[in-house]
């Protein structure tokens, strides 16, 4: 297989900046409304790299149509114009689902977006959300889907959450659901060389051994998920950096502590002992220098274009 390219969105993978505007900053907890904070304050906030802005990596719908949206369209367009299919997959409560639904009608494209996840809790909250929206209750490694029957496929933020082995089950699972020409759009965090520290920062936080969430998690390099995609018979694009991401203790208190001052400030303790001791040894300390004390950067966040063959 080729060796990857990793490509930048930005023009430079991006520097750290401050959250500027009072609605950011009112988002981010604990900051008070108007207070400027750095966006590595809160755990699921990163800088997109097109234009460097800092946005919620959930919430965000400009950033969910720009990163998954606009591709999609890309690619519907060029099979024709009868009615779509599009299942979103480990589609949690229904955002991205919702915002690509109205994404595609708004750029005329006739299709019908469906949420696929195992959670009843979720679908039961995207059906409150919007009683309109298709949600199907499954297993995403068993996909219930018939063969060749998708247009399309998106998984965003949803690979981690398998086992090594579940993932390839999941994706030769769409590769079978998906249509001979159709795409599928994965979007994931891929971790670097700072990546134990950062998943023991993870289990300190939430209460976990660091066995019990490495084998929970597992976050595959962009090298292992294309050689796995490509196994399973996917043409794999090159991985497109979308954003990057920077923690420091108080990320992790944001993450877990909620609105407990007291549990904060403990997690914070943990995991400020975690990262001095990563900086501490040889193979961390430089990335530690580079990011600034106390300020890890695990990884960024990675979009492939995956295609099934015609």
């Amino acid at each position: 297989m080729k060796l990857l390219k990793v490509i930048y969105l930005g023009k430079q993978p991006p520097k750290r900046t401050i959250v500027q505007t009072k609605m950011e900053a009112a988002i981010v907890r604990p900051y008070k409304e108007g207070k400027p904070v750095t966006g590595h304050k809160s755990f699921n906030w990163v800088q997109r790299a097109d234009n460097k802005q800092w946005v919620h990596a959930y919430n965000s719908p400009e950033f969910i149509r720009d990163t998954l949206g606009t591709p999609l369209v890309q690619n519907l367009r060029t099979t024709g114009q009868s009615k779509k299919i599009v299942v979103d997959f480990c589609g949690g409560e229904g955002l991205v689902t919702d915002v690509l639904q109205q994404f595609l009608k708004s750029q005329g494209i006739n299709a019908t977006v469906i949420n696929s996840d195992l959670s009843e809790r979720n679908l039961g909250r995207h059906r409150k959300q919007n009683p309109e929206g298709v949600v199907v209750r499954a297993d995403s490694a068993k996909a219930p889907y018939a063969p060749n029957s998708l247009d399309a496929a998106t998984v965003r933020y949803g690979i981690h959450y398998f086992s090594k082995k579940a993932q390839s089950q999941l994706m030769k699972e769409i590769y079978k659901a998906v249509k001979p020409g159709g795409v599928v759009i994965v979007y994931h965090p891929h971790h670097q060389s700072t990546f134990v520290p950062h998943v023991k920062a993870m289990a300190a936080a939430a209460g976990m051994s660091y066995a019990e969430r490495r084998t929970q998690n597992y976050f595959p390099t962009e090298e292992e998920f294309a050689r796995m995609t490509s196994k399973v018979g996917f043409e794999v694009s090159d991985p497109q950096v979308v954003a990057e991401h920077w923690y420091s203790p108080e990320s992790y208190a944001d993450r877990w502590g909620g609105d407990n001052k007291e549990k904060r400030r403990e997690i914070q303790k943990k995991v400020k002992r975690i990262f001095d001791k990563a900086a501490s040894q040889k193979k961390y300390a430089e990335e530690f220098k580079r990011q600034g004390k106390r300020i890890l950067k695990p990884g960024h966040h990675i979009m492939f274009i995956l295609r099934k063959p015609e």
